[in-house]
């Protein structure tokens, strides 16, 4: 695992370096192949040195020139794919799709325009487990997870500066659905929203608890149309 991230930090630095190219190397060469359209395209491969059948890097190039994808292998396991790179015309990443200890646990980052992450889709035996959303300023705005063996969904909403957030919680139980939104101010939960219904979607509760110190300090009870019917203050 440490050798593949080096290699790919390698990689990645050594192209961002200006005037250090590391495809004019020596243990690089160039092959010719034939897109789905019949088109002539070129492929720059990067090898070990002094055996071109340990291939580290392919970067293919489309019939008008400019990089679409960047295969990299694991150095560790000759022909095994550690990531796979798509490329605009512009340069910038489309996506980078990078492989964990095998090729069913793996990560997909998306980028826009101006190659700034915007998610990862994470997979766990060829399944998704989780996704990450993100601000433009790189802090992380959304976590949405599938794993919890209690909960049908968790997702985590952030605020850019990090001194809020929500989760929301979806579960079974018995009969009922039950839908919980927590609002947290830094570390300490400030309100709860609870929505009950039963599987046919029939109203059983709606309400919502405000805390102090993690004491309740009120619960406001709904009606199924979203009129409020009771306060409850507690002391």
């Amino acid at each position: 695992m440490k050798r593949i991230i080096t290699l790919l930090l390698i990689v990645s630095v050594a192209f961002s370096l200006i005037g250090c190219n590391l495809f004019g190397a020596a243990n690089v060469y160039d092959r010719y192949e034939l897109d789905a359209e019949g088109n002539e395209i070129r492929v720059q491969v990067m090898h070990a040195p002094g055996n071109k059948s340990e291939i580290w890097v392919e970067r293919y190039h489309n019939k008008d020139g400019w990089l679409e994808r960047e295969i990299n292998y694991d150095t560790d396991a000759t022909g095994r794919i550690a990531s796979e790179i798509l490329f605009r015309e512009n340069g910038s990443r489309i996506t980078t799709k990078t492989y964990f200890n095998n090729m069913a646990e793996y990560s997909v980052e998306e980028f826009d325009e101006n190659d700034v992450l915007i998610s990862a889709h994470n997979y766990r035996n060829e399944r998704l487990v989780s996704i990450e959303e993100f601000y433009p300023s790189g802090a992380r705005y959304k976590l949405t997870d599938y794993t919890d063996d209690q909960a049908d969904v968790r997702i985590w909403t952030y605020s850019e500066n990090g001194d809020s957030y929500t989760l929301f919680s979806s579960w079974s139980e018995f009969e009922n659905l039950t839908e919980e939104l927590d609002f947290y101010v830094g570390n300490e939960r400030v309100k709860t929203e609870m929505k009950i219904t039963t599987r046919d979607g029939e109203f059983v509760a709606h309400y919502v608890d405000e805390y102090r110190n993690e004491q309740i300090v009120k619960t406001t009870h709904y009606d199924e149309d979203g009129n409020v019917y009771d306060v409850v203050e507690h002391h």
